[in-house]
């Protein structure tokens, strides 16, 4: 939570204004500071022709479908993003049960997320994905995809505001003051690398790539003036064609990539987002063996905040002149440090044909759907939906395919996690293996990695600019005189003193009353009024 220590200050000296005009201290805060968060959800209509070397479709496998989101444009209460969607349809044609065909697609999109408060000073970090895919088969030579791609998005306002100090505030005035301490995003970068390998796999005649599948584990992320090192690891998994027999080939691609952030610092709370966007490979003339190079686009984006504090003027007022004040409401955050974990879920998939037994599976990949997060007292739960999918084969040789969704859930624990904070979550698969149980089952076992930030908000009063009318003076009587006040729970002496312009200090010095407990409901108080001696 924002930490605050008030101060409160009540002495009435010198004057040190002239003409009105008064000098004070500044000091800089988040004009905002509040996180938005919210999502961006659009449906992508694809018509696929079969390619004239590609044979009749007699049944579609499984669409496999990784959104590509290049860009993005902010203007005001809005985020017009753009991207395509990349298809990898996986069939069987209708001159061999036996082979799977391939087609790879690609659809550009648009989508627009309209949320009140996003500026052109926004920092924002997002995330996409496709949460349901749809294929119909309308002839052997077309299929219609329709793809429902979800924008998950983390937005900040990151523009500053001058607010008056609570330190050397002229001796005239009666204020007070509040020590804040507080979070502010100091770096923020949306980026992009590549992950390259070059892996061998014996090839005979006939070699073809089907599928590749690829899983990002960051390991580390380490700031050091104005870069981030990211390490990590891509699980890889090639499904190709080899002398007529489809085969699979694993392999893990360890990577360290530096990029530069802008004022990112190794005292920084980091939160960060990665996704690949985009796997492709390319083939050497060699009849003999392959050597593919296999290359994996990652996007991300990685946030660092800062500690920073301040002492603030929270109220200010003069008890000789009229004055003018001008108030503002700053939202001020406390980002915790990122907490992870893992889990491993587990889906069991059915044969699609009971009558043909499950012979030999070939692949098996899985994919989260859907994720959400929620707050409770001391701890954040994640829940969501997996969906997993094997292609495998019958005792005669020919293909099919099983889907099942699983749901999954975890709850990580945050000592001060209450439902005014909000949850800054993602989750992504690292892993995916399979196992046949029986002839019938294939048993699909998914690691999840899981993480989550905390943020709270803290509401303070601000001010902006104060000034003084001397011509104005406070009004006074001519003799000394008492007024008899009956406070109540709803004022505090604070309010008393500003209302009737005199301090704190002179009704407590009056009254003797307890410093620490000036003012008890329905116990009067002498309130002296100022004259003209």
């Amino acid at each position: 939570m924002v930490i605050t220590k008030p101060f409160s200050s009540y002495i009435l000296k010198k004057n040190m204004w002239r003409d009105g005009f008064m000098e004070f201290k500044m000091c800089s805060l988040p004009a905002s500071g509040k996180s938005i968060i919210s999502n961006a959800n659009t449906t992508v209509q694809s018509d696929i022709i079969v390619p004239d070397t590609k044979p009749d479709i007699f049944k579609v496998l499984a669409v496999k479908s990784v959104v590509d989101l290049a860009d993005s444009h902010i203007k005001k209460d809005k985020i017009n993003f753009s991207g395509k969607i990349r298809h990898n349809i996986l069939y069987v044609g209708e001159e061999n049960p036996t082979n799977i065909c391939t087609i790879e697609y690609s659809t550009p999109f648009g989508c627009v997320c309209e949320k009140n408060g996003i500026t052109e000073d926004t920092a924002i970090k997002y995330g996409c994905g496709v949460t349901k895919s749809l294929c119909e088969v309308v002839n052997s030579r077309k299929i219609s995809v329709e793809a429902n791609v979800e924008i998950q998005i983390n937005a900040i306002d990151i523009s500053k505001t001058e607010v008056i100090s609570g330190e050397e505030i002229p001796e005239s005035l009666a204020y007070k003051s509040c020590e804040y301490s507080y979070d502010t995003l100091r770096a923020s970068n949306r980026l992009e690398f590549v992950v390259s390998d070059t892996v061998d796999i014996g090839a005979g005649e006939g070699f073809e790539i089907y599928d590749i599948q690829a899983y990002n584990e960051v390991s580390e992320i380490k700031a050091v003036n104005n870069k981030a090192v990211i390490k990590g690891i891509v699980n890889v998994f090639i499904l190709y064609n080899d002398d007529g027999k489809i085969s699979g080939y694993s392999t893990e691609i360890p990577y360290t990539e530096i990029v530069d952030i802008e004022n990112l610092a190794s005292d920084q709370t980091l939160i960060s987002h990665f996704e690949i966007s985009s796997v492709d490979y390319e083939l050497p003339n060699d009849d003999d063996t392959v050597q593919m190079t296999v290359s994996i686009v990652i996007r991300g984006n990685i946030w660092g905040y800062a500690e920073e504090s301040n002492t603030i003027a929270t109220d200010i007022y003069s008890p000789d002149y009229a004055y003018d004040i001008r108030l503002n409401k700053c939202i001020l955050s406390k980002v915790s440090d990122v907490k992870e974990t893992r889990i491993s879920v587990k889906d069991t998939l059915v044969s699609t044909n009971p009558s043909s037994p499950i012979s030999k599976v070939y692949c098996a990949w899985s994919d989260i759907t859907k994720m959400e997060s929620h707050i409770s007292d001391g701890v954040v739960k994640i829940e969501g939906t997996m969906e997993s999918t094997a292609i495998y084969c019958d005792e005669y040789d020919n293909l099919h395919s099983a889907k099942g969704v699983t749901p999954f859930e975890t709850e990580i624990e945050f000592s001060f996690a209450d439902k005014s904070c909000q949850a800054l979550a993602d989750a992504s698969v690292i892993s995916s293996g399979f196992v046949m149980t029986s002839t019938s089952d294939i048993q699909i076992r998914t690691v999840i990695k899981l993480s989550s930030a905390i943020v709270s908000d803290a509401e303070t009063q601000t001010i902006t600019s104060f000034s003084l009318d001397e011509k104005s003076s406070v009004k006074k009587d001519e003799q000394p005189s008492i007024l008899v006040y009956y406070p109540d729970d709803s004022k505090t002496l604070w309010d008393i003193a500003k209302k009737y312009n005199t301090t704190c200090e002179e009704i407590i010095d009056v009254n003797s009353l307890d410093k620490d407990n000036p003012i008890i409901p329905g116990v009067p108080v002498l309130i002296p009024k100022r004259y003209v001696k």
